[in-house]
C-alpha cells in the first residue's frame, strides 16, 4: 500500500471577541496493489479521500 499525498489546510474565517470560526480541508490519495492473479493480472485500487470541517472555537 502506498500513500501519496496528504495535505491539511486551516483557514481562520472570522474572529470575534467571544470566539473564532475556522474552516479546514484535508485530501489524501492512497494506491493499493494486490497479489498477481493466475491470469497474470495484478488488481489495484486508487482511493482519493476529501474531508472538510467548519468549527467554532469559543474565546
Amino acid at each position: 500500500m502506498k500513500c501519496g499525498v496528504s495535505a491539511l489546510n486551516l483557514v481562520r474565517l472570522y474572529k470575534w471577541s467571544y470566539g473564532r470560526l475556522v474552516a479546514g480541508a484535508q485530501v489524501s490519495y492512497t494506491e493499493r496493489d494486490a497479489f498477481w492473479g493466475t491470469s497474470a493480472i495484478q488488481p489495484s485500487n486508487h482511493l482519493v479521500t476529501g474531508l472538510t470541517s467548519l468549527r467554532y472555537d469559543p474565546f
